[in-house]
């Protein structure tokens, strides 16, 4: 039996206080040395503010696709960071919604969400350009971007959903969707309305629970977050997805006409320096949300997991006040998930 639902959202942020600790600089310019708890097994996902501290702690596993709240964006997310992955169906349209199968799933190629910006998502890695947007295609007429694909998504636990995003109606800002087991059954049809959640990036959502979650702090009270996501990695002739522990950066920022822009935040590396540095004339700033990423660290076991950071690197990060900050690591414990930085103001 279908199911139909407006949905109300679950809240899963955890605020930290923003007195000083290891998690907060001083307010003075002289550098500090800052620590992020992502806890055993890198459960949660952390917010950080530069010069203000942990803007939230956030449970990673709450959700399955998020819906970036652009109106004039189509970008849809996987948790990608926690085991979720995205197959295109590659056997009909949404014609074959009811007949879908995923008998020869060993062959579909996954679908993971880009690591260097947020506006391309899983669901958008067939989009062959304006107007068609991968999952869906862009009606002149009506302004909405209208879904031509089906998907079948696999859950942190296994679990298989078929998936149609049918419509962003783009004026209301609110997303269709359609999700069920493979056979039909737990049938369930959603609306996402975005427009309660235009102070963020994206609003969330969980296959699981049938529910938004609200996890996100408000787009302009971040600047970077410490989390799990997929890169790929050459492998000979082909390519291996492997899932990274690392910091992707706050890039984006809306216009009031509800535009991307990159005027947000922007990292630079410089590699091969002495860590004391505070020259950035020679820096370039990225629009990369991986500019800084994972690779800071090493493994140097994998029983137990044991880390070092390179001692070579410095980051240099503007914020959209034109402030400068450097940051260095200087350890990565992987048993309880803390990952600390010496952090400096430089303007």
């Amino acid at each position: 039996m279908k199911r139909i639902f407006f949905v109300l959202p679950v809240l899963f942020l955890l605020f930290s206080a923003c007195e000083k600790s290891s998690d907060n600089p001083s307010p003075d310019n002289g550098p500090d040395t800052v620590k992020l708890t992502m806890g055993a097994g890198y459960i949660n996902d952390v917010y950080y503010k530069l010069d203000s501290g942990v803007v939230a702690t956030v449970a990673r596993n709450t959700w399955d696709i998020a819906f970036h709240i652009s109106t004039m964006g189509a970008t849809i997310l996987t948790n990608d960071g926690n085991n979720v992955v995205l197959y295109a169906y590659p056997d009909g349209d949404t014609t074959a919604w009811k007949t879908i199968s995923a008998s020869n799933m060993g062959t579909w190629k996954a679908l993971y969400n880009s690591d260097t910006t947020w506006t391309m998502g899983a669901f958008e890695h067939n989009a062959k350009g304006h107007p068609d947007y991968g999952w869906g295609v862009y009606n002149s007429a009506s302004h909405d971007v209208v879904g031509d694909s089906l998907f079948v998504i696999k859950l942190n636990g296994g679990q298989l959903k078929k998936l149609w995003i049918h419509r962003k109606y783009s004026t209301q800002n609110i997303y269709k969707i359609t999700y069920a087991n493979l056979d039909g059954t737990d049938s369930i049809t959603q609306l996402i309305d975005c427009k309660p959640y235009t102070a963020k990036n994206f609003v969330y959502y969980s296959l699981t629970s049938n529910s938004v979650v609200d996890r996100e702090p408000a787009k302009d009270k971040w600047d970077f977050v410490l989390t799990k996501y997929m890169v790929l990695i050459p492998a000979g002739p082909q390519v291996m997805a492997q899932t990274v522990t690392g910091i992707l950066t706050n890039t984006m920022r809306l216009s009031t006409m509800g535009v991307v822009s990159y005027t947000g935040v922007r990292a630079a590396k410089l590699e091969n320096a002495d860590q004391t540095t505070t020259d950035y004339s020679s820096a370039h700033f990225s629009t990369s949300i991986s500019t800084i990423g994972y690779d800071w660290k090493d493994a140097v076991s994998y029983t137990p997991p044991t880390y070092t950071v390179k001692d070579d690197r410095v980051y240099f990060i503007k914020r959209p006040d034109g402030s400068v900050y450097k940051i260095y690591f200087v350890a990565f414990d992987a048993s309880s998930g803390v990952a600390s930085f010496v952090e400096q103001k430089l303007n």
